[in-house]
């Protein structure tokens, strides 16, 4: 198993260039709401999941900042 830098939680401008420095492969993904109660500013984006991928490096999925709508 291959350790990724603490990521979780972090705004993507911050994760990206650690995992780079890491050297750590990886993909990302970006999931949405299915709701629309709360509108996304995809202009900043935070890391929901990291999970190993079988084939080395890992799989990061990226949500958007939720704000109330008003």
């Amino acid at each position: 198993m291959r350790v990724t830098p603490d990521i979780l939680g972090r705004p993507w401008s911050e994760a990206k260039p650690m995992l780079e420095a890491a050297g750590t492969p990886f993909v990302w993904e970006l999931t949405r709401p299915t709701k629309h109660f709360f509108s996304v500013d995809e202009q900043r984006l935070y890391v929901v999941r990291v999970t190993e991928r079988e084939e080395g490096g890992f799989s990061v999925v990226l949500a958007a900042h939720m704000v109330p709508k008003d």
